[in-house]
């Protein structure tokens, strides 16, 4: 018997399986006019999915039913499950009114109707969207920035009720500020809710603005998690628009094909792009932490921190408590022991520290912010190839959110560059067998549990599965070797931090949170980690890209941001990277389920900003996957196949369209943040006027505030030239600590010396 052939290989035996699955490409091998019908059929399909999609996210997108019911002795509010109410005889209305302020996720409503008894009184169909007069700057999504927002009448109806009535309206969208229902009569009263971002209350208010009652509306955990479901929905449609429209374009010019780069291909010219993306991030968040924030912490968080890199740098872990203790408030700060102690892990305020010995803590964040372009670029091109690399780092240099955190004091700027740089080490690792790089990887993610222990561990879940991951290059001992040795650098790079927990809690096992009364983790915050999940989603979408703001926001602003990342799983071309990195997200996000706190009152959505650099690389990875929609999984170019020369130009104009507008606008939109939560630089520029060197600086309010601005004149030794206290009732304690220093306050923004009689203060 004359022995067998050898089997041929066939190009797509060297693909990955998904690549095999693109419905699209199954129709080339039929006839030309079968082949078109299937054409049109696949984009008829998609259009269906995008159609569903959008249905289902307008069925569960967040929605509160307002109730108001006089019943001629008292006003009763309800607000889906929670309701105030206040004596009240109100005789009369004749005018009702809906004022309300622009957000990112505009307000509007669906029906309003007011009833007598039986009698329906009116019965209207409220705007979807309220048309509101343009305020000082486009919403950006922040609590406080959006107070410029526009805000103006978006509805009115003239009425006659005499006697008890009953209001019933159902509202859309997520106002930030307080979407009001004004009732003109005898008397005259309002209510307002916030519902769906960092506040959820209603209240009830007089005719003179004075509130006679308040609460927080209450978490509903499946309504809250069908709303954040459709958040997740809004983007899926519009993915699966875009779609069937580069199908579209493919159909009706199917062109050339364009050969895409492998993973190694134009890479000097990539290299080249990565270091100037880098640059720009770092330039334009020294501009903005110098020019903007003034070099100085905004948040309370930050303000801790920067006291702890003092401490550090003068090598204490904490500070002896002294007998001026009660007049130093700092917020996050705790007297144990005879100690005074801070509520943040030391990681962090490391690296201040080191900024701190060079003069500029300020900028620690700033070139952080480089690096993790350059690290952002390499991983993507570890995972995927140069171009996603640069694409999400390109993403990443126009985001808002992270220019404003690596312009800050956060700790986010230092776990979110540790993670990244720990996952590429680990991507790398994987691929050469290496135990010593996993060892490495390892470290960082120490270093990153070290700033946020959270979010590490988060992150450190979907990368120990991609180790462990059975199809892994490395076989028997090379494999388990890696595994170790990521283990083995996790667990002596968490050492440190142990030992600093030992030195300040008593416990290796407890972290300096655990200073705080109450419970800050557990199942019973659920509700609320639910509610807050919905709430920080949504605050992501404007702060991810920034595109469309200055424009009105309409939904494809809303759903695009998220779009590009479904693209690459709803084509079936997403692989093991993809997977993990999806698997960053998802852990973020449940991670923070089991807490109350949400992060949402200073700059943003910062909890889940240590995954956001998986969400640039999975947009990337969108877009490219669009231009090369029409890929041919048999192409000897294995999974960078060839795509259209349409769909590929139409992909770059369409990722530049977006970007170069929202590029442009960056610089305005982060000026907004200039005094943000009332921190300014005016304490500093008081001081250098008054030319302050040796003397007492009393504050005279009670605002955490006052702390962030002489944040930079503060240091852990409490005998310097220049010190800070809060004035109490009492102040002989500092008056005794301080015999021989003059004393100035500082109170509403003015510093004015005491000359004499201490006592007063």
């Amino acid at each position: 018997m004359a022995p067998k052939s050898p089997k041929m290989a066939r190009p797509q035996d060297a693909l990955p399986a998904h690549s095999a699955r693109l419905p699209y490409t199954l129709t080339m091998t039929l006839p030309p006019a079968l082949r078109a019908a299937a054409r049109w059929r696949h984009i008829g399909l998609w259009l269906a999915v995008a159609g569903a999609c959008w249905l289902a996210a307008r069925a569960f997108e967040r929605h509160t039913q307002l109730a108001i019911v006089s019943t001629g002795s008292r006003i009763e509010v309800a607000a889906d499950d929670s309701s105030i109410a206040v004596p009240m005889t109100v005789e009369s209305v004749r005018r009702i009114e809906i004022v309300a302020t622009a957000s990112p996720f505009p307000p509007g409503g669906r029906m309003l109707e007011v009833t007598q008894g039986q009698r329906s009184v009116l019965v209207d169909r409220l705007p979807a969207r309220f048309e509101l007069p343009p305020g000082k700057a486009a919403p950006v999504g922040d609590w406080e920035l959006d107070n410029h927002a526009g805000t103006g009448l978006g509805y009115a109806r003239e009425i006659e009720v005499s006697g008890p009535f009953e209001l019933a309206a159902t509202f859309t969208g997520r106002p930030h500020q307080h979407l009001l229902v004004n009732f003109v009569g005898s008397p005259s009263f309002s209510v307002s809710f916030r519902r769906g971002l960092i506040n959820n209350d209603l209240f009830i208010w007089d005719s003179d603005w004075r509130p006679l009652a308040v609460t927080n509306i209450a978490p509903q955990p499946a309504a809250d998690a069908l709303a954040a479901l459709a958040l997740l929905l809004d983007p899926a449609a519009a993915a699966a628009g875009m779609i069937a429209g580069f199908l579209l374009i493919l159909h009706l010019a199917p062109g050339r094909a364009v050969v895409q780069p492998t993973r190694t291909g134009g890479g000097r010219v990539l290299t080249v792009a990565a270091v100037a993306l880098a640059a720009a991030a770092t330039a334009s968040s020294l501009w903005m932490a110098s020019a903007v924030l003034e070099r100085l912490p905004h948040l309370p968080d930050e303000t801790v921190e920067l006291l702890q890199a003092r401490w550090l740098s003068e090598g204490r872990l904490s500070q002896a408590a002294t007998a001026i203790q009660d007049h130093l408030d700092i917020p996050f700060t705790y007297v144990a022991a005879g100690r005074w102690l801070a509520h943040y892990p030391p990681g962090w305020p490391l690296l201040l520290a080191a900024g701190l010995e060079l003069g500029a803590p300020w900028a620690v964040a700033p070139l952080l912010g480089g690096l993790y372009v350059l690290l952002l670029w390499r991983l993507g091109r570890e995972l995927f190839d140069g171009p996603t690399g640069v694409i999400a780092a390109g993403l990443a240099v126009l985001s808002p959110m992270s220019r404003i955190v690596f312009s800050s004091h956060l700790s986010h700027a230092g776990s979110a560059t540790a993670i990244v740089l720990a996952l590429l080490l680990v991507a790398i690792a994987r691929r050469r067998s290496s135990p010593a790089l996993a060892a490495s990887g390892g470290l960082c993610f120490a270093l990153a549990f070290a700033m946020r222990p959270l979010a590490a561990v988060a992150v450190a879940v979907p990368a120990a599965a991609f180790l462990l991951d059975g199809s892994t290059t490395g076989r028997g001992p090379r494999r388990t070797g890696v595994l170790l040795g990521a283990a083995l650098g996790g667990v002596v790079g968490t050492l440190p931090l142990l030992w600093a927990n030992l030195a300040l809690t008593g416990s290796v096992l407890h972290l300096p949170y655990t200073l705080a009364k109450g419970s800050m983790y557990g199942l019973a915050n659920l509700p609320f980690g639910i509610q807050n999940m919905d709430a920080i989603l949504a605050s992501t979408v404007p702060a991810l890209y920034g595109w469309g703001w200055g424009s009105s926001w309409v939904w494809i602003f809303q759903a695009l941001p998220l779009a590009f990342a479904w693209i690459p799983f709803l084509l079936r071309r997403a692989g093991r990277a993809e997977v993990v990195l999806l698997g960053v997200v998802a852990c973020v996000v449940a991670g923070h389920l089991l807490t109350r706190a949400h992060g949402l009152h200073g700059f943003g959505p910062r909890y889940y900003f240590d995954a956001f650099f998986a969400l640039y690389l999975l947009t990337a990875r969108g877009v490219l996957e669009l231009g090369r929609i029409g890929a041919d999984p048999a192409s000897p170019t294995g999974n960078r196949a060839a795509g259209s020369r349409a769909t590929t130009a139409a992909a770059a104009l369409l990722i530049v369209a977006l970007c170069l507008p929202a590029a442009l606008a960056l610089p305005e939109r982060l000026r907004l943040y200039h005094g943000y939560n009332g921190v300014d630089g005016s304490l500093e520029r008081a001081i250098a006027e008054a030319g302050l060197e040796r003397a007492i600086v009393v504050f005279g309010g009670d605002d955490w505030q006052d702390w962030a601005m002489a944040s930079r004149h503060m240091t852990g030794q409490l005998a310097r030239d220049l010190v800070f206290a809060r004035s109490l009732d009492d102040n002989s304690a500092l008056w005794a600590a301080y015999p021989d220093r003059p004393v100035w306050v500082w109170e509403d923004g003015r510093l004015e010396k005491i000359e004499e009689r201490r006592s007063e203060y």
